[in-house]
């Protein structure tokens, strides 16, 4: 009895020095490990573009079930937008339009066949990371980060910086084929 009730202590005092050199890398990534195992959580998210920026969205608010239904919810001034997605599939609504497949957001342009707002909507519902899978890729693409109080902060690596600053291969504002822009400093 004695013998487990001593290898227990070691067991858990060896655990415990585990943790403690667990650096905040892996801090952060067990904790959107956890989050993606939990059954579902929510989330909000806020932007500040600063005081004079003209451009001031409001926040997005999301809901998430692990495999199963995620539901965002964002503002801008007085409209808000919504989608629900599952896997691939998703329904966007619009101020103008209300509830729509992806298809039927994605026909035409608004007014004569210029911008259309859905298509903002049903790209933001197409490129979804929800908040456990965003945080372990931001996590991935750094150097060491470092954690001060409740916040943890670091620098992107240089591929990691240049991974976000291209869609499929193509730069930001490039249309076909182009490279990503050339990143230094």
């Amino acid at each position: 009895m004695k013998k487990n009730i001593i290898l227990s202590m070691m067991v858990l005092a060896a655990g415990s020095l585990l943790a403690a050199d667990a650096s905040p890398k892996d801090d952060v990534t067990g904790a959107a490990t956890a989050l993606a195992n939990a059954a579902n959580y929510t989330w909000q998210t806020t932007v500040d573009m600063g005081a004079n920026s003209p451009f001031q969205p409001g926040p997005t608010d999301g809901k998430t079930e692990k495999d199963g239904y995620t539901r965002v919810t964002m503002s801008f001034g007085d409209n808000t937008s919504e989608f629900v997605r599952k896997g691939t599939n998703a329904a966007v609504k619009t101020p103008d339009n209300g509830w729509q497949t992806v298809a039927e957001a994605s026909q035409g342009g608004g007014g004569g066949g210029g911008f259309n707002p859905g298509m903002m909507v049903v790209r933001q519902a197409q490129n979804l990371k929800t908040p456990a899978v965003e945080a372990a890729d931001l996590a991935g693409l750094t150097g060491d980060l470092k954690k001060d109080g409740d916040k943890v902060t670091g620098d992107m690596t240089a591929d990691g910086a240049k991974s976000q600053l291209s869609f499929g291969g193509r730069g930001r504002r490039g249309g076909g084929g182009g490279n990503p822009p050339e990143i230094t400093n």
